[in-house]
């Protein structure tokens, strides 16, 4: 791998952990997430934040491993 995209990498990921932790402190009222007429229990939005980034994190390097797979075939 390219040592400049690890970098790359590294610092968006530095970056965004920082936003996380900023709106956690900052905004720790809980909301309660709403899907197909189900409710969540009340959680804190920083908590939110930080799981929808950590998906979104698992789900890139998946789809990015997938994809390199699949383009040496």
């Amino acid at each position: 791998m390219n040592p400049l995209f690890s970098l790359a990498a590294s610092l968006i990921c530095g970056f965004w952990l920082m936003v996380i932790a900023i709106v956690a402190s900052q905004n720790p009222t809980p909301i309660a997430l709403r899907f197909l007429g189900l409710r969540s229990v009340p959680i804190p939005l920083g908590l939110v934040v930080a799981l929808c980034g950590v998906l979104g994190l698992v789900m890139t390097s998946l789809l990015l491993g997938l994809w390199t797979q699949f383009s040496k075939e």
